[in-house]
């Protein structure tokens, strides 16, 4: 599973700029299948992702981005606020778009479809890599550690910076 996650020190504007800005972007194979505003209907990682960043506070999910490539490549990207008021984090993770192929990976193939489907229809890694490219390059980004070694490198701190955009100020 790959899970990104970025904090913008500057903020990304709002959902329809990060929205706007994939489309602008992103190469033909892939497309927007939704943009949604804040919505008590959250996802386990868009869920997770407001729990990190708010501190225990005020924070929010301002939006998620779903951008799929076929049926079984997709990543969903969540927009959040660390204080509810600044818009300052967005995570990526990638997810199955059919309910088809979701229902037969959970009830009816299990672990063979780890194999079956990626063989079918490729991986996500490619285009996490593309929408964590078009994050860098057009937001000033930094890309957070997430990895389990970084998370226990990090243990009672903030996560540690992997990469970042951020350009400094004189």
């Amino acid at each position: 599973m790959n899970y990104q996650m970025y904090q913008l020190p500057k903020g990304y504007g709002s959902l329809e700029n990060v929205k706007q800005v994939l489309e602008d972007k992103l190469p033909k194979e892939y497309h927007i299948e939704s943009a949604t505003a804040g919505s008590d209907n959250k996802g386990f990682f868009a869920k997770m992702q407001e729990k990190m960043t708010q501190g225990f506070g005020s924070g929010k999910t301002i939006g998620e981005i779903k951008i799929k490539k076929n049926a079984y490549v997709g990543v969903q990207i969540s927009l959040t606020s660390s204080d509810g008021t600044k818009l300052d984090y967005i995570s990526v993770v990638d997810y199955v778009p059919s309910a088809l192929i979701q229902f037969t990976m959970d009830k009816v193939l299990g672990y063979v479809t780890n194999l079956i489907f990626p063989a079918i229809f490729g991986t996500s890694a490619k285009l996490v890599e593309t929408v964590d490219s078009i994050i860098m390059e057009n937001f000033e980004a930094n890309q957070l550690d997430t990895s389990t070694l970084g998370a226990l490198k990090n243990i009672g701190k903030q996560l540690g910076v992997k990469k970042s955009s951020v350009k400094e100020e004189v």
